[in-house]
């Protein structure tokens, strides 16, 4: 185990609540003694990877947008060029793509990046669910003992599918499971992941903050993958508060966005916190100690 891993994991966390334009909370020295030895390397590599993947698509999200403002001046850029080379005018075919290109990107910038943001959107409900899913794999596959308990000692395994698997596939498989016993995949907002993390006493109460926003992410998710990116009444009915109209494309704002991101976060810090507390680590700094 790592002398330290509570902190090695939220120093991992920093730079990306500071993309999101949020403070990070930090862990003081005193409580950095307090970890010492407690939380397992597994647990810290996989949330270090989470977060790294969190990272990479925050970062993709800053570059394509700013990429995408970059596109609407290569149409003066392109005639520019051609005057250079002694040219009456650019190639009319590269000239006519290039505007087309031009008019998608003023038409993203003009409405706040719908594409990138509907794509950024199921980007982090999956990352979300990885997160979650990924934890309660890995606890099964390092504390086999559970599946002599409820409610693993329910499930239905088919032998010949599931003891050819590797460890890793193993649990998963179980997973897997667990999920259609207690129909976590069915529910709604946050009660999908505390449903699935319940049976390992990772469950808990969620600030209604952090929970509303999840709930939301959910939905709009849903509708983007399932409604072709608009409305539809099922929208409608959960999320009266957006005002949507059915039918209607589904637009994510900037700020809608950040929300989303710092919620995600902030559930995965949440989960940290309580597997700190499954071993005896205080992971919280004094701003978070209700939580």
């Amino acid at each position: 185990m790592n002398a330290s891993p509570g902190p090695r994991i939220l120093r991992h966390i920093t730079p990306i609540w500071g993309l999101l334009g949020v403070r990070c909370p930090r862990m003081t020295s005193r409580q950095s003694k307090k970890s010492k030895a407690g939380v397992p390397d597994w647990v810290t590599s996989h949330f270090e990877s989470a977060l790294e993947a969190e990272q990479s698509l925050i970062r993709a999200i800053s570059i394509s947008r700013s990429g995408i403002s970059l596109v609407t001046r290569m149409p003066r850029l392109n005639k520019a060029v051609a005057r250079v080379q002694g040219k009456t005018g650019p190639d009319p075919e590269r000239q006519k793509a290039i505007e087309e290109d031009a008019a998608l990107a003023e038409s993203e910038i003009k409405n706040d990046f719908p594409v990138l943001h509907s794509l950024a959107t199921v980007g982090l409900w999956s990352w979300l669910e990885h997160l979650v899913k990924g934890i309660a794999i890995e606890w099964v596959k390092h504390n086999p003992s559970l599946l002599s308990g409820q409610p693993f000692n329910r499930l239905r395994v088919k032998l010949s599918d599931y003891v050819p698997l590797t460890k890793a596939e193993q649990s998963a498989y179980i997973i897997e499971l667990l999920e259609q016993e207690t129909s976590s995949s069915l529910k709604r907002g946050v009660n999908r992941f505390e449903a699935l993390l319940d049976p390992f006493g990772l469950s808990g109460a969620v600030p209604s903050k952090t929970s509303d926003s999840i709930f939301e992410l959910q939905q709009i998710r849903n509708a983007i993958a399932h409604q072709n990116g608009r409305c539809d009444r099922k929208l409608k009915a959960s999320c009266p508060w957006l005002k949507l109209k059915i039918g209607s494309p589904i637009s994510i704002s900037h700020r809608q966005l950040s929300n989303y991101s710092a919620a995600c976060m902030d559930y995965g810090l949440l989960l940290l916190y309580r597997i700190g507390d499954h071993h005896g680590v205080n992971l919280r700094d004094d701003s978070a100690a209700g939580t």
